[in-house]
């Protein structure tokens, strides 16, 4: 019952700043606000085999700007706040009265001895009338990896320097990262995947600017908040909670279930990574995980997502010129994980600028309220395209439909080897809207080797791109369509007289809106349905391509649609 100070202010039952102590086998309850607040710690912080539960406020607070924080065998129970919150805070070296542990990047000693981490500077004086390079090679130990944070830009003159990061030895290896001095830029943390780096930073003459960053080593990239073999359950506020991350949140075996607010996971604004893995999210008040941040690798795998009220999992990226943050990868994988009965969509992806990949594999989705599976793509035509690969995934009962893109835009990508089961609504929709802007940007889609069984609806796969774009073009190919019932709206069946006459929109198995879509050598028989193929072509000139499928009759009326 701690947390009531002398002054009967509300505090945390458990306090800390600087250096964090061991902490194992640790209870605290019924605390008035906070159970454990963790303050700017300048070391790494374990918390392992620990009860949180009972507190009036967050159950684990933490406020850092180094990272690695652990907490590993916890049970984080009935909190009136968030379960744990981790906020990451930019660290300013340029405040500091004095620079003895900060190392200029042209000048720095690289030894076999080194020790980790280091913060290095490079700056450029107003008053220089030379432009500065200055490369550095930097190592560690063998089996080591080395990550490099950008803690702090400063700069008089916009995109006068920049900094250069290369996986290995020097300017010949890959590409990490490429920054351009920027006020107030805060970019992804990169790591090598060996335990060489190459920075190359270079300014120009007469710009007064200073940047600094921190080097660390170890045998993974740095974290910024690691949660293992965990059980957070009924907390008021969200179950995880992680702000302004730069470098990685990993969530593995953990069970999130029953959180109040927002979302079992929540991850809001920065560039990471964030990982999670062999964990259940379900039950609670809001979607199952909210990623709402400007990039990075999202990784959900081998986990189960389930009966939340909200969507399954949310990615939604703000990547716009206006943010600060900086990211150099955007990727989003989501395999071998189980996602059913959630109220929203099971997986929703935002649309992101730039070059994107999206891998969804392996997965079971069964009996959402909504969409299984929802894609948006980016509007805009710089040259950025979205990498699809939705692949080995089983769709069964769900509400509305199994997969939808509306519009496809700016995207390569495949959909394949899927199976789709009793939806109600319908298992494909591809579909772009009639805007002139849409035609300019290219799409090219493979859709193969499907199977669609006893599914109902107005359609079981309706495809169409803008249909006058030359770039645009989507192949559905080798696909199985049987046994789908197809009706028009408001068809009940057997009463008489009660059927809409479709004019231009027609319901079949398959709907074509567009005439650079291919249908091609497809198995269609579905003899509870009226047509097996149906046109809804707004141009009556277009030609639509349907060749050498079975379609299940001889008789033409019963065909063609």
């Amino acid at each position: 019952y701690a947390g009531t100070g002398r002054d009967l202010n509300a505090t945390s039952a458990l306090h800390v700043e600087g250096v964090p102590p061991q902490m194992q086998w640790i209870s605290i309850m019924h605390s008035s606000y906070t159970g454990l607040n963790v303050t700017t710690p300048d070391a790494p912080l374990v918390l392992s085999n620990c009860t949180v539960r009972n507190n009036r406020g967050y159950g684990i607070y933490v406020n850092s700007s180094t990272g690695l924080a652990h907490i590993d065998n916890c049970v984080v129970l009935y909190n009136g706040a968030d379960g744990i919150k981790y906020v990451h805070y930019d660290e300013r070296p340029s405040d500091r009265l004095d620079r003895a542990n900060v190392f200029d990047l042209c000048t720095f000693p690289t030894t076999s001895s080194q020790t980790f981490p280091i913060t290095i500077s490079m700056e450029q004086g107003k008053y220089a009338q030379n432009s500065k390079q200055c490369p550095q090679h930097v190592f560690t130990r063998p089996g080591h990896v080395l990550t490099l944070q950008f803690l702090q830009m400063s700069t008089d003159r916009n995109d006068s320097a920049m900094i250069e990061v290369y996986d290995g030895m020097s300017s010949s290896e890959k590409l990490l990262a490429r920054v351009s001095v920027r006020n107030s830029t805060l970019p992804q943390s990169v790591t090598s995947s060996r335990h060489h780096l190459y920075v190359r930073f270079s300014a120009e003459a007469r710009t007064q600017m200073v940047a600094f960053i921190r080097l660390s080593s170890g045998y993974q990239k740095i974290y910024d908040l690691n949660v293992t073999s965990s059980s957070i359950a009924d907390n008021n506020g969200r179950g995880i909670a992680a702000e302004n991350l730069r470098s990685s949140l990993h969530v593995h075996d953990t069970s999130v279930t029953n959180s109040n607010h927002v979302a079992g996971i929540h991850v809001l604004r920065g560039a990471a990574d964030v990982n999670v893995t062999s964990s259940r999210i379900s039950y609670n008040n809001g979607a199952g995980i909210n990623i709402t941040m400007t990039g990075g690798f999202r990784n959900i795998s081998r986990s189960t997502i389930s009966s939340n009220q909200g969507y399954g999992l949310a990615v939604w990226l703000n990547d716009t010129l206006g943010s600060e943050y900086i990211h150099f990868n955007q990727s989003t994988v989501v395999e071998y994980s189980e996602i059913f009965r959630n109220k929203d969509i099971g997986v929703f992806v935002g649309n992101a600028t730039g070059i994107s990949y999206v891998n969804i594999t392996g997965n079971c989705f069964n009996a959402s309220s909504e969409t299984a599976v929802q894609i948006q793509s980016n509007w805009r035509n710089d040259g950025g395209r979205m990498r699809l690969q939705i692949g080995h995934n089983l769709f069964v009962e769900n509400q509305k439909l199994g997969i939808k893109m509306t519009p496809a835009l700016n995207v390569e990508g495949k959909i394949e080897y899927n199976h789709f089961r009793k939806h109600l609504y319908g298992g494909i929709l591809i579909r772009n809207p009639l805007y002139e802007e849409f035609n300019l940007l290219p799409a090219d889609l493979l859709v193969q080797h499907n199977e669609f069984y006893e599914n109902r609806g107005v359609y079981v796969v309706s495809i169409g791109l803008s249909p006058y774009s030359d770039v645009q073009k989507l192949m559905f190919t080798r696909n199985f369509l049987r046994e789908n019932v197809i009706k028009e709206p408001f068809d009940n069946s057997d009463v008489q007289g009660s059927r809409l006459v479709p004019r231009s929109r027609v319901a079949a198995a398959v709907v074509v809106s567009s005439s650079n879509v291919v249908v091609f050598r497809n198995i269609l028989h579905n003899p509870h349905s009226q047509y097996e193929v149906g046109s809804q072509l707004e141009d009556q000139s277009k030609i639509i391509n349907c060749t050498y499928n079975w379609l299940g009759h001889v008789e033409e009326q019963k065909i063609l649609g």
